[in-house]
């Protein structure tokens, strides 16, 4: 079993060179470089550059979350992306709207899996929506790309996933949200918001991407289409989890200091007219609910810089879910 620190470049670099062969590779093609991406806030994801200038990007899935040694995560993360990705390969090859790396290696001793680089000429809808990136381009087809990918994703009907995902894990995080809820709303309302969302978790219809936000979509605006990556919490859900937590994340940023508000409010209010027309959408689904849910689980993360606080958003996303998704 290789066992060894991913979070440092050698142990990559000799990783690499040890392979005995890899999809799509030249023998005499030498690591050039090997670039650290972030990886959120639990896996080793690097860039690797040969010197012929083809570049392929690794990714290592720890056992346990950087900061919390106790907090163990399933093992199978790894063969999840591998299969998803695996799975949406040819009706990512027929998309002119979004794209997904191609798998090219699995080591489930290491829990590595080697994919092409889809990103390289692409920024993160999360940093287009910066204030330090500048001003944002026109983004006007994030809505019909996002959803036309989710519904993708729900068209898969067989997907060779295996059985331990990160369903239990998500989950229990979510669990916390029932006090944040109750904090921002109240004792019976915020459990009523709770109990939606709740509901809406359960159902298992179809798989679904299972973790989209814009740290999670890469954007070519020129071309005007997405790539989307990290496929490890790919899982049976509804489709509307997919849409409702990526709007969760955008109305978030419609507040946050650090995020143009206006394009994000834009963003927003394009998917979730794009979600009204997508095949995917179903009227019983209680789309209010699960983004109540999600923006209460979000909040927790600093990064968002919400001037009025966790508590105050919570209540603004609770007093305009219905309008949203009317």
């Amino acid at each position: 079993m290789f066992i060894a620190n991913f979070e440092l470049e050698s142990t990559v670099r000799t990783y690499i060179t040890q392979l005995d062969s890899l999809p799509e590779s030249n023998l005499n093609d030498d690591v050039m470089s090997a670039v650290r991406l972030s990886g959120g806030f639990v896996n080793h994801v690097w860039r690797i550059t040969f010197i012929s200038k083809r570049t392929i990007i690794l990714k290592q899935y720890p056992v346990t979350i950087k900061w919390d040694p106790n907090m163990k995560l399933p093992q199978q993360r790894s063969q999840v992306e591998y299969c998803a990705l695996s799975s949406m390969q040819s009706l990512s090859n027929n998309s002119t709207l979004w794209s997904s790396p191609k798998p090219l290696f699995y080591d489930a001793e290491a829990s590595v899996v080697i994919m092409s680089d889809v990103g390289s000429d692409m920024t993160t809808l999360y940093d287009l929506l910066r204030k330090d990136h500048g001003e944002p381009p026109v983004l006007n087809f994030i809505g019909d790309a996002v959803n036309e990918f989710v519904a993708s994703v729900q068209d898969v009907a067989e997907p060779k996933a295996p059985q331990e995902n990160m369903t239990a894990v998500l989950d229990s995080t979510h669990d916390g949200a029932k006090a944040s809820l109750e904090k921002a709303l109240g004792s019976e309302i915020g459990l009523k918001w709770f109990e939606r969302s709740l509901k809406a978790r359960a159902i298992q219809k179809e798989w679904i991407f299972g973790d989209l936000w814009p740290s999670g979509v890469l954007v070519h605006p020129e071309q005007q289409r997405i790539a989307v990556v990290d496929w490890e919490c790919c899982r049976p859900a509804h489709s509307g989890m997919d849409v409702t937590q990526m709007c969760a994340n955008l109305f978030l940023m419609t507040m946050g200091t650090p995020f143009h508000n206006l394009q994000a409010k834009e963003c927003l209010q394009d998917i979730v007219r794009a979600a009204k027309q997508s095949r995917a959408y179903d009227p019983t689904f209680d789309y209010a609910g699960a983004f109540v849910g999600h923006v209460a689980v979000l909040v927790a993360y600093p990064h968002w810089e919400l001037p009025a606080g966790p508590s105050a958003a919570i209540a603004q996303a609770a007093n305009e879910a219905e309008s949203i998704f009317c």
